[in-house]
């Protein structure tokens, strides 16, 4: 009975031990599977959250990929305008030129008139001053002529007074003597008259026709003034309407290069002009926006040049502009002054920037400078205005400042480094093959030594064959054929060669052995 009872506790207690330990590990079994519940809703909300962040991440490339676009299309578009306005600037600039030439030939025209005038002015007091000398001459013949007259008169009355028996005697034949005598007087005087009006009119008849034809000329050249003014005011305002247009087209330039993005991407391609003009496309290697990871931080030069020697000269062209367009902006002239002398006082903040990279301790093979170009020679002639040292103050940190012009004469001058050096290596390389050539020459000048020398044994040999066969083989054949009588046909006799190989002279004459 106790065993029963023994093995019944034993039974129940480990029972009772088995269900403990089931029950810790269903416990456990459960808090594992909480946790792994958990874990999964844990990984459910990361996964959402994920697949929130990677839409908006999505949503943001989408947004920055037409950003880019937008501002690819926008550089496009800028590039345009500057071209547009650089038209525009050359137009006005020859607009400029015709009006030059127009005033110019407007001046030469009022001077023309104004000696015309001259000319008016004396040629009629000339008229005037023969005028009055034919009025005079015409008050003195009438005066003459009633001299006449009255003479006439007086001898009338003369007559009449003399004695009646005279005069009755006398009286016809008197008086037509004296009607003669006047008749002649009166025609003479007449005569004298006319040929002084006739001198008159000649004096002035061609003075008269240049009377004539200086007034055509003067309403000609009236003519071709007004049409002139008529043209000068049409160009007048063509200009004004371009010069309206140029400053339209400049406002919406300057409101681009504003922009930090457009006006660097500008400075490169005003950059890459000048290198395609310089012609360094063709002779040498130029990197754009090379990267180099230094100490203290990137370094990124917009232009390396390639030097011959394996050398290499770095350039700059992220010159700040800001203060220089606010100054063409500005309507005050002491605003703009302020905003030239902020201008020159960036630049030479610039270089100082420059000059504390240190680009020449970065990239090897540089001389110890570096090239900072500004894209336009108003910006320099601008700042240098400002800050007359600034060249010196460039050229002690080891700046040189260079604009289009004086960058296209150093790339010029190193295009002309290249050319030489491109002669250079065809030099060497012609001397290489000169000097391969000559020992390819010795070389087969050995191997023709070789074959003379063996055209000289084989000629002994020959010559050595045919002695032996003349005193052996010859000799005992002939009195065979005596003996025996074989044969009609005589032996023919061979010859040795006596002939040597011709020699390989040098220049002096000496044989090469």
């Amino acid at each position: 009975m106790e065993v029963v009872l023994g093995l019944v506790t034993g039974l129940i207690l480990g029972g009772l031990g088995v269900w403990l330990i089931m029950r810790s590990q269903i416990q456990g079994i459960k808090s594992q599977k909480q946790a792994s519940d958990e874990k999964a809703n844990l990984y459910c909300s990361q996964r959402e959250t994920l697949s929130q962040e990677n839409n908006e991440n999505k949503q943001k490339i989408d947004e920055l990929k037409n950003d880019l676009q937008q501002i690819k299309l926008e550089n496009i578009h800028y590039k345009e305008e500057i071209e547009l306005a650089n038209q525009k600037s050359a137009e006005a600039n020859a607009q400029k030129e015709q009006i030059q030439e127009l005033r110019q030939k407007l001046e030469n025209k009022n001077k023309e008139n104004q000696e015309l005038r001259s000319q008016t002015t004396n040629l009629a007091k000339e008229l005037a001053s023969l005028s009055t000398k034919l009025q005079e001459e015409q008050r003195s013949n009438q005066e003459k002529l009633a001299l006449l007259r009255n003479t006439q008169q007086n001898l009338t009355d003369t007559f009449k007074a003399l004695s009646a028996e005279a005069l009755q005697n006398n009286n016809q034949q008197f008086l037509e003597v004296a009607k003669t005598t006047f008749e002649n007087i009166y025609q003479l005087s007449q005569h004298k008259l006319e040929e002084k009006e006739q001198a008159i009119k000649n004096l002035v008849s061609p003075l008269k026709k240049s009377l004539e034809d200086f007034n055509q000329q003067i309403r000609e050249v009236e003519n071709a003034r007004l049409e002139d003014k008529v043209q000068i005011s049409e160009q007048l305002k063509s200009v004004a309407a371009a010069q309206f247009q140029l400053q339209a087209e400049t406002a919406n330039l300057s409101k681009a290069l504003r922009q930090p993005i457009v006006r660097g991407r500008w400075g490169e391609i005003q950059l890459k002009r000048v290198v395609e003009m310089s012609g360094m496309q063709e002779y040498c290697d130029f990197t754009v926006q090379e990267t180099v990871n230094t100490e203290n931080g990137l370094l990124r030069p917009d232009l390396v040049v390639k030097l011959p020697g394996k050398k290499q000269v770095i350039v700059d062209s992220k010159a700040p502009l800001q203060a220089y367009l606010q100054a063409i902006e500005a309507q005050e002239e002491s605003i703009q002054l302020e905003y030239l002398k902020n201008h020159a006082r960036h630049i030479r903040n610039h270089v100082n920037q420059l000059s504390s990279k240190n680009y020449w301790g970065v990239f090897e093979q540089t001389p110890e400078f570096v090239i900072m170009f500004l894209p336009g020679e108003v910006f320099f002639s601008a700042a240098l205005q400002q800050d007359p040292e600034l060249i010196e103050f460039g050229i002690e940190r080891k700046v040189i400042l260079a604009t289009p012009t004086t960058l296209i004469t150093l790339l010029k001058t190193i295009e002309y480094g290249w050319r030489q050096e491109r002669v250079a290596e065809n030099a060497q390389a012609i001397g290489n093959l000169g000097r391969e050539l000559y020992d390819r020459f010795l070389k087969f000048t050995e191997h023709l030594i070789n074959v003379r020398k063996k055209l000289d044994d084989t000629v002994k040999a020959y010559n050595t064959t045919i002695g032996s066969y003349e005193s052996r083989l010859l000799v005992t054949a002939k009195k065979f054929q005596e003996i025996g009588g074989y044969g009609n046909d005589e032996i023919e006799s061979i010859k040795p060669i006596d002939s040597s190989v011709r020699l390989i002279t040098q220049e002096n004459n000496s044989a090469i052995e």
